[in-house]
């Protein structure tokens, strides 16, 4: 048996597809604004948000002719704001309450895809590098049959 050092892999693991992919995280349809928990996983390279015990990385809504008013959470902290990319859908500015970092989105109650975005860090490329991840809010009417 040798005590020669033996090669080290430094191929990158696999990115693992995120579950909830195509399964979005539905918000109740009401007026009220709802809190919604955000995090980033590095290894899916997502965004992932929560509600009740449920994930998705991308919201679901059905306006009943309403805004939708969401108050994301933070349950970790390694992107410091969320930023509209789709112009209809505003941001306030993310601040710091207790320990908790929150900020809240407004979107209007027309049927549509609204692109947000986090810039999230980016070790790949090296040390301070960040990319941008950006997941959708769907707005769909009620439809009522």
């Amino acid at each position: 048996m040798s005590n020669a050092p033996q090669p080290v892999a430094t191929q990158a693991a696999p990115r693992r597809e995120p579950s909830a992919i195509n399964q979005p995280l539905p918000l109740p349809p009401s007026g009220l604004p709802v809190t919604v928990g955000v995090s980033y996983d590095p290894v899916c390279d997502t965004l992932v948000f929560s509600l009740d015990g449920k994930t998705g990385t991308s919201l679901s809504w059905q306006t009943g002719g309403y805004a939708l008013v969401i108050n994301f959470v933070w349950k970790a902290q390694p992107f410091t704001e969320l930023f509209a990319k789709t112009p209809a859908c505003w941001f306030t500015n993310a601040a710091q309450q207790d320990i908790v970092r929150r900020q809240t989105c407004c979107v209007p109650p027309v049927p549509g895809w609204y692109h947000i975005a986090a810039e999230v860090p980016d070790p790949e490329n090296g040390p301070g590098a960040t990319k941008v991840v950006d997941p959708v809010i769907i707005v769909t009417p009620i439809i009522t049959g």
